[in-house]
């Protein structure tokens, strides 16, 4: 199993921040290697991550496509570069444009794996990934969410899981946007909006159709909880902000 940010080896926590200013969410998460991968002795190319600055928080989720380990790691720097990106700079981007906030990610994302590009003399295809984010502004009580890709965001509200962003394909259902096309900010999907009876946010890699087919994947919430007890071919992972009396 990958573990990332705050996951331990039973596969979920959820972790306080140590900033005494007001965080209204708890996240978990999980990252696991498929069959496909697990026989080859690569590690799971999909990566979460969390990030926090002040009242604001971030998720990020990235599923890597190459060929090895490398992919791992440009899914993580994308997820990373992101999540900074979205925390740090989220009032400028809140009342953007959508368009400008689709180059501000892309340039920021694309620079970074351009750097690793030269680090280890590979080409971009080698590090290229979707990507998923949320932020949340726990002052305001807004969100803003970014999109890119075959996964999917859900959230929760009213007591049920339902999707909030469905993936994208490209011609085929075995291809999708990633992070090194030409033009990939004309794939990304940009969403806003005020927080209201939104109880939990949930980003999902592609890898959990398998089990799900074309249903909505965030009906069945027991399919996370009993994901390690699932035999899946591709990578699974997914990363979620929910609210903290959601598990009082």
């Amino acid at each position: 199993m990958c573990r990332r940010d705050g996951i331990g080896k039973g596969g979920y926590k959820s972790m306080d921040g140590t900033d005494n200013r007001i965080k209204s969410w708890k996240y978990y998460g999980l990252a696991e290697a498929g069959q496909y991968h697990k026989k080859q002795e690569l590690l799971c190319q999909d990566y979460i991550h969390y990030f926090e600055k002040g009242t604001i928080q971030a998720i990020t989720l990235a599923d890597g496509t190459g060929e090895n380990n490398l992919a791992k790691v440009g899914a993580e720097q994308s997820c990373k570069t992101l999540s900074k990106l979205l925390a740090e700079h989220f009032d400028e981007l809140f009342v953007m444009e959508d368009s400008l906030i689709r180059f501000q990610v892309i340039t920021n994302v694309q620079t970074r794996l351009y750097e690793l590009c030269d680090h280890y003399h590979l080409d971009l295809k080698n590090f290229h990934s979707t990507l998923l984010g949320i932020v949340i502004d726990n002052e305001r009580e807004v969100f803003m969410a970014v999109h890119l890709g075959d996964g999917s965001i859900g959230v929760k509200k009213d007591e049920r899981m339902v999707i909030m962003s469905y993936p994208e394909n490209g011609v085929n259902k075995s291809q999708t946007y990633l992070t090194s096309i030409h033009k990939a900010g004309k794939h990304m999907k940009i969403i806003k909006g005020e927080i209201k009876n939104i109880r939990e946010f949930i980003l999902v890699s592609d890898g959990w159709n398998e089990k799900t087919g074309k249903k909505n994947p965030f009906i069945r919430k027991t399919l996370f909880e009993d994901a390690k007890r699932g035999e899946y071919v591709d990578d699974v992972s997914f990363i979620a902000l929910s609210r903290r009396e959601e598990y009082n």
